[in-house]
């Protein structure tokens, strides 16, 4: 099991997709449910996921995560073997329709 850790891009990114979802989606529900499933992940399956073309380090998940219908998270190596969460992506398609 790796140690995983989000960077300050990772942290940024997570406050403006939280922001876009119009409440869609909380912060609070972020931490319970969607980011341990990211570090788990990432702590876990590393060496299994797809590396990004160009940079064997960084690796990218993508994945449905309820209640966001996809969520793509980019992470890469760092030399002392910490995995460090870089980007996060999420999409809301159908969110709205949910009713």
């Amino acid at each position: 099991m790796r140690d995983v850790r989000p960077g300050d891009s990772f942290t940024r990114q997570i406050r403006s997709a939280l922001a876009s979802s119009q409440g869609a989606l909380t912060r609070r529900h972020f931490d319970a449910y969607i980011y341990p499933q990211i570090l788990r992940r990432f702590a876990l399956g590393w060496d299994q996921m797809p590396q990004v073309p160009g940079h064997p380090s960084h690796r990218l998940l993508i994945e449905p995560m309820y209640p966001v219908h996809v969520v793509a998270v980019q992470g890469h190596e760092l030399p002392d073997g910490v995995i460090e969460l870089i980007g996060i992506t999420m999409d809301w398609l159908g969110l709205e329709d949910s009713d």
